[in-house]
């Protein structure tokens, strides 16, 4: 790659031009030069006029023949294959699909293609537009699918306790947290008797500041301690962190010297009772606990400083600053009665300053 931006990417960084293909070419399946100068190019901040996308597209061209000449796909050429070998027969009646906030062009292509476009409610998405975290925010016209006047918004919040929703709602910037709250108060709700609150009270989640990973260790233990004797078994908590480094640092000795050792998360894997669930905040995508613990929550971690770095633009790093915003906000809804977040230093710009 850093071969062909140096022959054909003159006057553009690297990481621009990886970002152009991943985000563009791949992701919607450009093929030819015509199809790029007229595409909008979704999503992206800095402009292109027609000489630099012709410039760019010789790039593009020579790393799809590399990937040809190779046999390799890429995961969205993948999608886009295996959507025209089952459009023409559809292999189903009805596609249902969860988490379809995260779906690129690629998926909601395939998606389409499995189940007939002429037969009605042939198509069925949960979304959740707070806990997009993989996808970049799409206006659903685009990928051909209207849904006006066919989505319900559900209103009652069964998993998480009151205290834990409004901690987590808090990471969101003000204009979601205003969407949100204008949302509660929506006059169908008021006459219905129908509010969008959870059903379930408990404690205050737990924001605790550390002045060394020793001490972090030491609490997370103590916490840990505490859930169990209030009766959560170990096998039902899990311990979440932004890197797997920060896991073994912070989370494996915590757990030894309890007499526990850590069951991964997002491999299927039942955890047995002298275990705890451990991974990362993107593993935990989907996942919930009676208790979670997010440990190293600082703030070159939530936001995570090696993807600030890698911005190109102001309006890229505002999508990174709301992606990773959604990625702790998505941590802090796992799980269900209790929540604690530590972290050594400076507290991550997303945390309020209490719950």
């Amino acid at each position: 790659f850093d071969a062909l931006c140096a022959t054909h990417g003159s006057g553009f960084s690297a990481e621009f031009v990886w970002q152009e293909w991943e985000r563009v070419i791949d992701a919607w399946n450009i093929r030819s030069v015509e199809e790029y100068l007229r595409f909008e190019r979704i999503g992206r901040g800095v402009p292109l006029n027609p000489r630099q996308r012709e410039q760019l597209w010789s790039l593009f061209a020579a790393m799809r023949q590399r990937l040809l000449n190779a046999g390799i796909m890429t995961p969205n050429l993948a999608c886009y294959e295996l959507a025209n070998r089952f459009q023409k027969k559809p292999p189903f009646r009805c596609v249902i699909a969860d988490e379809a906030q995260d779906f690129g062009p690629a998926q909601m292509r395939l998606l389409q293609s499995l189940a007939p476009a002429d037969q009605p409610d042939n198509l069925f998405f949960c979304v959740d537009v707070a806990q997009r975290i993989y996808a970049r925010s799409v206006p659903w016209v685009h990928y051909n699918i209207d849904v006006r006047g066919r989505s319900m918004r559900l209103r009652i919040n069964y998993r998480n306790t009151l205290q834990i929703q409004r901690a987590a709602e808090r990471v969101l910037p003000p204009e979601r947290q205003a969407e949100l709250a204008r949302a509660w108060d929506e006059q169908e709700d008021i006459q219905t008797g129908l509010r969008p609150v959870p059903c379930l009270r408990g404690l205050d989640p737990e924001l605790v500041a550390c002045e060394s990973y020793e001490e972090e260790r030491r609490r997370l233990t103590n916490w840990l301690q505490r859930c169990h004797a209030d009766g959560i078994p170990y096998n039902q908590i899990a311990i979440l962190a932004r890197s797997k480094e920060l896991l073994s640092e912070l989370v494996e000795p915590a757990l030894r010297k309890l007499g526990l050792t850590s069951c991964p998360l997002g491999q299927g894997i039942v955890a047995l009772d002298y275990q705890v669930y451990v991974g990362t905040a993107h593993a935990s995508k989907g996942l919930e606990f009676r208790a979670v613990a997010i440990v190293g929550a600082s703030d070159n971690m939530f936001p995570s400083q090696s993807a600030i770095i890698s911005c190109a633009d102001h309006h890229e790093l505002q999508e990174v600053l709301q992606r990773e915003r959604n990625l702790l906000y998505t941590a802090m809804m796992r799980p269900r009665e209790r929540l604690y977040i530590s972290w050594t230093g400076r507290r991550s710009r997303f945390l309020p300053a209490k719950v």
